[in-house]
């Protein structure tokens, strides 16, 4: 699976997207996970898990907090296979709370609601409150 180059991809970003490119490249982790973003907006999963995981490895927020999401909407998360899906919630669970525990209110937001149904973590309802509170009081 070779990585699309953004400059043949992006259209009318191309710009954009080849100098964030460069900083990423160049371990900007902003940058890295602004061109995640713009990997995801054009189906480029892989390319666009690359980018995130690059920034998480340096403690990100919003990095972990994509590749949560990520995650629980892979092709992983709808499988037939119990196993897979499990595996695929634990992983969002896991990107969620690093996130959260660095103040980021929507992976606070969907981690609580991850503990409330005991969706990739087990049910917990006095921890789903805590994080969803936290979130609520963040504006989510």
């Amino acid at each position: 699976d070779e990585a699309k180059d953004p400059d043949e991809v992006f259209g009318p970003l191309r710009n954009r997207a080849s100098a964030l490119r460069g900083a990423a490249e160049n371990g900007d982790a902003s940058a890295q996970v602004r061109l995640g973003y713009m990997y995801v907006d054009i189906g480029a999963r892989s390319e666009a898990e690359d980018f995130f995981g690059r920034a998480a490895r340096n403690h990100d927020a919003d990095a972990h907090y994509a590749l949560g999401m990520l995650a629980k909407s892979g092709p992983e998360a709808s499988s037939s296979d119990a196993a897979e899906v499990e595996a695929a919630y634990a992983a969002s669970a896991r990107h969620l709370s690093r996130a959260a525990k660095q103040g980021h209110s929507w992976a606070a937001y969907h981690l609580g609601d991850a503990y409330a149904r005991g969706v990739g973590v087990v049910r917990d309802l006095k921890i789903a409150e805590r994080f969803l509170r936290s979130a609520a009081a963040a504006g989510c």
